[in-house]
């Protein structure tokens, strides 16, 4: 674009000195005494001429530099294009690899906490929440326990009990439908949220469902950098609770991880 400026710049400024000199040649033979009048005409013609071609030269120039920013403008929006690629790819690429080291986790413990605490790190870690917990079917009739959690209220033990169909998380498990909050200013002001201990701001609770059987409800908030979830992530997510319901039910995670902590 500077170049094209400075070139467009040089351009006018030289028609401008040729069409300067042929005027000043005009005006010295028009009051020149006994001027020839065909040199008279022919300074006039070449001074029309001139004028002619600069105006030619700087419309192309002004299209020239029309057709140069489309191109720079094309190029912008490719960029942001290849970044949002990009960024899209590293994103799935850590995807794997956490449901890879979750797959992996699965096949080499039987302890029942460090399997809750890996498929809390799965979907908290990738959708970058700093404040999330997972909540598996208790054996009580309608009623979910927290299993694992990171960042909530200490006061809120594992074990606790929520009853499905209130709060959040209890609503989303007998909806078996996520629940989206994108504002933080409607979040504080959200009527499921007077009681709630697992969310705050924006958030994502999302049922965990394997084979048309409930098993459970992540709770995802506060996500890192003050960010906002968002629709698309709503897909990430489907894909990770797909991954802890499978793992969670082939391993009979919640009726294990209840016999640890009544251990405890």
């Amino acid at each position: 674009m500077h170049t094209l400026e400075e070139v467009t710049q040089r351009v006018h400024a030289e028609y401008e000195r040729r069409l300067g000199t042929l005027q000043e040649k005009l005006s010295q033979a028009a009051g020149a005494t006994g001027a020839d009048p065909e040199r008279l005409l022919a300074l006039e013609r070449e001074a029309a001429k001139a004028l002619e071609d600069a105006r030619r030269a700087g419309r192309r120039a002004d299209a020239v530099e029309v057709q140069v920013t489309a191109a720079v403008e094309q190029l912008e929006k490719a960029h942001i294009e290849l970044h949002r690629r990009s960024e899209t790819l590293r994103q799935k690429t850590r995807t794997l690899y956490l449901i890879d080291r979750v797959l992996t986790l699965d096949a080499t413990t039987d302890d029942p906490r460090e399997m809750v605490n890996g498929l809390l790190t799965l979907v908290g870690d990738d959708m970058g929440a700093q404040r999330c917990s997972l909540l598996l079917l208790a054996p009580e009739e309608q009623m979910l326990y927290l299993a694992a959690a990171r960042g909530i209220a200490p006061n809120v033990p594992a074990g606790h009990r929520i009853r499905i169909g209130e709060g959040v998380a209890g609503k989303v498990a007998a909806s078996r439908q996520p629940l989206l909050v994108q504002d933080v200013d409607e979040a504080k002001s959200h009527p499921l949220l007077r009681d709630e201990h697992f969310t705050t701001g924006s958030f994502i609770s999302f049922p965990l469902v394997y084979h048309g059987a409930l098993v459970g409800v992540v709770n995802l908030t506060n996500r890192a950098m003050h960010g906002i979830f968002v629709e698309e992530d709503i897909e990430r997510v489907r894909l990770l609770a797909l991954v802890i319901g499978l793992v969670a039910t082939q391993s009979s995670l919640p009726e294990r991880m209840l016999e640890t902590l009544s251990v405890d």
